[in-house]
């Protein structure tokens, strides 16, 4: 008789492609996403893409993540200083994130160089899903930890890979039974997929609240223009994810504020505020809400916390509140004055202080403002004839 063979040992390569079947489950998320996005961006107009690139920044900005020093870098082709064509692309975008980005087939965030980095006229819809990731890292400790966790996640997946493709199941001796350490080397072999795919949860979050921070809510600052209902459904589908997303709150508020549901916008905009009592935006979008339902004395106060923020508007309606409700003038010159000495060029500010020297009789220097105004936007002269707390200075004119 034939000896019986030793039944073969299960390959090892069945093993790494076990572990890496779990570790690699964020792939396909983020190859539809990419995908979805890159459909997107080729129906866009070049006017189109002005306008996201334009709406990117001032999330930018907005958001606080300039102050933290983020910064959006466009990469074309021509910095990439080679042209390559077929596979050698193919294979090049595939390993390659900044190739792949020069080329509008992918962006990304470096939290080295706290840089996001996007083709702006090939792929500028991801640059929103970039700023979330920006947002983990610098406007959130536990997300920021989970980002830090992305790299040390990936290098545990592709090691346990190796190590199970490049290993043999422990066996006993005759009679003796598996030492520890063989009993945990094949546990971690016979495991391995389970363990790459629990190693690679912080990715997969952390890539969902980005997406979360960041698509979501600046898709929806896109929809503001132009269809009011579609922002409020997506800014609602960001709130079911992330109830404390600040951004998705205060914009919320804003948009139901245009919309004169004014009671509804202070709901939204507490919220915003039971988030970040101080955050960005915040004291001067409540100070509008709060003059609207004639909580005045609430208005006077967060306006004069939006000052502190550099807020000329804060200071320009304020004025309003003391000329219209207070009839307070010289409070009202003190601000309209604030207001100028922040921005010179706002010809709203320099035709309603002509309006308040009007009603305090200092003609002289109502007509000054006045011309001024009419200087940087030639339509006030329509509303100078027919303002009716200008009449007094019409007449004086005419006298």
């Amino acid at each position: 008789k034939k000896a019986k063979k030793e039944p073969k040992e299960k390959g090892s390569w069945r093993a790494f492609g076990a572990s890496q079947v779990a570790g690699m489950a964020s792939l396909p998320i983020g190859m539809a996403s990419v995908a979805g996005m890159s459909q997107v961006n080729k129906k866009l107009s070049p006017e189109q893409m002005k306008a996201i690139n334009e709406a990117a920044e001032k999330a930018l900005k907005n958001s606080g993540l300039a102050e933290k020093g983020v910064e959006i870098i466009n990469l074309t082709e021509a910095d990439l200083g080679v042209k390559l064509k077929g596979w050698k692309d193919s294979l090049l975008s595939m390993v390659n994130t900044q190739y792949a980005t020069a080329k509008g087939k992918n962006a990304f965030f470096n939290p080295m160089t706290n840089a996001v980095g996007v083709n702006k006229d090939k792929f500028a819809t991801a640059t929103f899903h970039e700023l979330g990731h920006a947002f983990n890292a610098n406007k959130s400790k536990f997300w920021g930890v989970m980002q830090k966790m992305r790299m040390p996640s990936m290098l545990l997946a592709t090691g346990l890979a190796i190590f199970a493709a490049s290993t043999k199941k422990a066996e006993a001796k005759d009679g003796e039974e598996l030492t520890k350490g063989q009993k945990t080397k094949n546990f971690v072999r016979n495991n391995a997929g389970y363990i790459a795919g629990a190693s690679m949860l912080p990715v997969i979050a952390e890539e969902v609240m980005a997406s979360v921070r960041g698509c979501m809510f600046d898709l929806a600052r896109l929809y503001d223009e132009v269809d009011k209902e579609k922002a409020i459904i997506t800014y609602q589908k960001a709130l079911k994810l992330d109830p404390n997303h600040y951004w998705a709150n205060l914009n919320l508020g804003c948009l139901y504020e245009e919309m004169q549901e004014n009671e509804t916008a202070l709901i939204y905009l507490l919220q915003a505020k039971n988030i970040d009592e101080n955050g960005p935006m915040l004291n001067y979008n409540l100070g509008v809400v709060y003059a609207k339902v004639k909580q005045y004395d609430k208005a006077i106060e967060c306006y004069q916390k939006a000052i502190d923020d550099s807020s000329d508007l804060a200071c320009f309606n304020l004025a309003i509140l003391y000329k219209d409700y207070y009839k307070d003038y010289k409070m009202s010159k003190y601000y309209y004055l604030e207001a100028i000495k922040r921005n010179k060029n706002d010809y709203r500010f320099w035709y309603n202080l002509g309006c308040l020297y009007a009603i305090i009789e200092d003609y002289s220097n109502a007509i000054e403002c006045l011309k001024y105004a009419a200087y940087l936007e030639p339509k006030v002269t329509r509303y100078i004839s027919q303002d009716p707390e200008l009449q007094a200075l019409k007449n004086k004119c005419l006298d």
